[in-house]
Parts: C-alpha cells; sequence; structure tokens
C-alpha cells in the first residue's frame, strides 16, 4: 500500500483542491487519509470527490475529525457512482448528520465496489441526532452484496437499533466482521444480536467493546457461542459482567469449537470466574487466544498468570508487552520469558 496521512496538518482549502487536482493525476497512491484537519469540510471534499471521479488507483480514503458535512457526504456519494476503485471510506467523527447517513445508506443500496465502511461518531454530537441515519445504513445493507466490514463505533445504538441490526445480519450474507463498541445498549440490545447470531453464518469476527454489557447480557452471547459455527474472534472488554457472566461463558467454551480469540478484559473476574475458564480450557481445543483480567495496569500479567492451561495447549497470548518506566518484579519477568516460545513441546 503506498498511502499518505496528513494529520493535524495545517492548509487552506485552496491548499486542499492543489492537493486533489494532483490526486487526479497521481498513478501510484492507493490509500489518503485526512486526520485532525479543519480545512477539511463540504468544500474541500467537494474538490477531492471531483477528483475520485478521475482517480483510478485509490482504493482507501479516510476522514478523522474533520469538518465533512452532509454537503460534502453527497458529493462523495456522488463520485461513488462512477468509480470503480474505492473500496475504503472512512468518515470517522465527522458531522455528516442524518441526511448524510441516509444519502450514503440509498448509495449503499446498489453499490458494489465498497468492502469497508468506518463511520464510528463523536460521543458528543452523534448520540443526539443521528439515530434514524444510522437505522437507515443498517437497512441498507439488507441489499448490499459487496461489504465486508462495518464499524459504527459511538453512534448512539440502542436496544431498538440493535434489533434492526439483528434483522439485517439474518438477511445479509457479506459482512465478515462488525464493530459497534462504544454503544450502551445493554441486555436487549444483546437478546437481539444473539438472536441474529445463533444463525449467522458469515460473520467471523464481533467487536462488541464498552457496550454496558452486564452478566443477562453475557449469558445471551454465551448461549449463542453454544450454537454459532463461524464466529472466530470477539471483543467483550470493558463491559460490566461478573462471575455470572464469566462462568456462562466458560460453559460455552467447552461446547464451541470455532472462537479461537477472546478478549474480555475489564470485566469483573474475581470470585472464581478466572477459575471457571480455565477449567472450561481443559476441554477447547480452538482457543488460542485468551485476554482477560480487570486491572487496568496489570491486565496482560493476569493472563500469563492465568494460562499456565493455555501454556499446555498451546495457545498464546497475542497481546505485546510494553514496559515503560515501571518496576518488574522477578516473577513477572520470568513469566514473559517462559511465554516467549512460539512453538510448544505436546508434552507441556
Amino acid at each position: 500500500t503506498r498511502a499518505i496521512t496528513f494529520d493535524g496538518c495545517t492548509f487552506s482549502v485552496e491548499g486542499c483542491k492543489i492537493l486533489a487536482k494532483a490526486l487526479e493525476r497521481n498513478e501510484t497512491l492507493t490509500a489518503v487519509e485526512f486526520s485532525f484537519v479543519l480545512a477539511v469540510g463540504d468544500e474541500s471534499c467537494k474538490a477531492l470527490a471531483d477528483m475520485l471521479k478521475v482517480n483510478k488507483t485509490l482504493n482507501s480514503i479516510e476522514f478523522t475529525d474533520c469538518c465533512v458535512g452532509a454537503e460534502g457526504c453527497k458529493a462523495l456519494v456522488n463520485a461513488l457512482e462512477c468509480n470503480t476503485s474505492l473500496t475504503r471510506l472512512g468518515l470517522r467523527s465527522c458531522p455528516i448528520g442524518d441526511e448524510g447517513y441516509k444519502v450514503l445508506a440509498n448509495a449503499l443500496k446498489t453499490n458494489t465496489t465498497l468492502a469497508e465502511i468506518d463511520l464510528a461518531g463523536n460521543k458528543y454530537y452523534v448520540y443526539q441526532h443521528c439515530a434514524e441515519g444510522v437505522k437507515s445504513i443498517i437497512s441498507s445493507l439488507e441489499k448490499n452484496t459487496t461489504l465486508k466490514n462495518l464499524k459504527l463505533e459511538r453512534c448512539g445504538i440502542d436496544a431498538e437499533t440493535c434489533e434492526a441490526l439483528g434483522e439485517m445480519l439474518q438477511v445479509n450474507r457479506t459482512i465478515t466482521h462488525f464493530s459497534i463498541a462504544e454503544n450502551a445498549f445493554g441486555y436487549e440490545g444483546c437478546e437481539a444480536l444473539a438472536l441474529a447470531l445463533h444463525s449467522n453464518k458469515t460473520l467471523t469476527s464481533v467487536w462488541l467493546t464498552r457496550c454496558d454489557i452486564d452478566d443477562d447480557g453475557c449469558e445471551e452471547l454465551a448461549d449463542m457461542l453454544k450454537l454459532n459455527k463461524t464466529l472466530e474472534s470477539l471483543w467483550l472488554d470493558d463491559n460490566k459482567f461478573a462471575y455470572q457472566g464469566c462462568k456462562a461463558l466458560a460453559e460455552a467454551l467447552e461446547m464451541n469449537k470455532s472462537i479461537t480469540y477472546l478478549n474480555i478484559e475489564g470485566n469483573n473476574l474475581r470470585n472464581g470466574g478466572e477459575d471457571a475458564l480455565n477449567d472450561s480450557l481443559q476441554g477447547n481445543d480452538t482457543l488460542r487466544t485468551l485476554l482477560a483480567g480487570d486491572d487496568s495496569d496489570k491486565r496482560w500479567y493476569w493472563s500469563l498468570k492465568h494460562s499456565r492451561v493455555l501454556h499446555r495447549k498451546k495457545m498464546l497470548l497475542s497481546k505485546p508487552f510494553y514496559l515503560g518506566g515501571q518496576e518488574v518484579p522477578a516473577e513477572m519477568l520470568e513469566l514473559i520469558v517462559s511465554y516467549m516460545w512460539t512453538d510448544l513441546p505436546d508434552s507441556l
């Protein structure tokens, strides 16, 4: 990938237009990202959209914390009608509003090139103004046949929106990865999602980080894992479940044969939750990575300390170790070194 990122850069609208003209002629760049560039608003976006009508090599364009509004979004959508190379579009924390979401939703009903779309919101304005727009995006994906990766983080998704999402996932046959992290949909939202995932045969990765999932919601998801045969990676970190939810997950892992990655960091796993997990892993041959712990400063150490069964099962903890300016006990260093093998003998 030949990419260029403008992060926090200061240039004018005219400068952005000059850049767009240059990109019309460029035949080597494949990805462009604008992050925290205030000059990239509706007017600049219109120039970039005109560029996309001509450019044949860019496959990714992203806007993060820029001033792209509904008009800029409309211009991008119009460009998508004739662009055949763009496969990724990101509009993270951009104030496109309900109007922008709905215009984009209409385009997704017929678009056949976009494979990934990132519409992660900004919690300060999206929660109040884009509920209907988000629902329109979800509804449009019942007809879309090319999108594989959907990100709707911090978009104010509630239980009702989760029901719409669940209905879409029972129909859609192309989405393999989706994230609705940092949306407070709680138990009822979990129930709707779990019902959809019972029968979904295409999703392989789901992010449900910081979604206010309690024990009851976790039990719904655990019941889903007993039946689902395609989900491989699940993020449930920084939620609100404790022993009961952890026990339900442990029971599900005894039956599930597809999950290879599970992240449950930041939940209250004390008082028996970790023991239930360790016991369940004795009979699980598919899980390769388990990230757990409830102390934000020492989560990765907890994972090492409570993963002797993982060691015996040739399971690896993939989280990188970063030790910056902190005291490291000898026991911890010993654990780190002992888990650096990538090919462990069966006798362990």
